[in-house]
């Protein structure tokens, strides 16, 4: 959907990050002109719909968290014990990888799967972290994990994308896959917002 740079009736400029009202024509407003028009656009007659904007990939680019310092904030725990590192990090998206080691697998020679639940929990939570109020903390709800394949050998890859972000929780969705690309397991967790 596109929204333009500037209210069709007023002309004010509208700013990336400022609240806009579209039609399905994408016809597109300022909140006070809206609110003058009752929310009836009247180029086509639709229903007006307040619409979040989007940042430009530049600006998207530069919310980026350096994944290093991800890493970082995990020294000293669990992740650093199975050997996670972030290799993409902002508030929609996390990607982390894991080597796989003999310590990490079975009798059977294959990842455990307590290695691959802790390694999503560690992914999604940090999403979560990454998303939280100045001064909140989170802690994992619940979790449920879907698994499909055994990692046998090599590096492992997280992805943590969000499905809700509440004011109260959050639920985060991780897929692990292969270096082939080939899935895993699927993790998706409840985060608690704690203030």
């Amino acid at each position: 959907m596109t929204m333009k740079e500037a209210c069709e009736k007023c002309r004010a400029p509208l700013a990336l990050d400022a609240e806009a009202y579209v039609c399905s024509h994408e016809c597109t407003f300022c909140r006070p002109c809206v609110a003058a028009m009752a929310g009836v656009c009247p180029n086509c007659g639709g229903e007006l719909l307040r619409r979040p904007r989007r940042l430009p990939r530049e600006a998207a680019a530069a919310a980026a968290v350096d994944p290093a310092v991800v890493t970082g904030w995990h020294r000293g725990h669990l992740p650093e014990l199975l050997g996670i590192r972030f290799v993409h990090a902002t508030k929609d998206r996390l990607v982390a990888e894991l080597t796989i080691r003999d310590e990490l697998t079975t009798v059977g020679d294959r990842l455990h799967g307590g290695a691959i639940m802790a390694f999503a929990d560690t992914v999604g939570a940090t999403g979560a972290a990454l998303n939280l109020p100045p001064g909140a903390s989170t802690t994992t709800l619940e979790s449920k994990t879907n698994f499909f394949a055994g990692g046998l050998a090599g590096v492992i890859r997280a992805e943590a994308t969000p499905l809700h972000r509440g004011g109260r929780t959050m639920v985060w969705q991780t897929r692990v896959t292969d270096e082939s690309g080939k899935l895993l397991a699927v993790t998706v967790q409840t985060q608690i917002v704690l203030t």
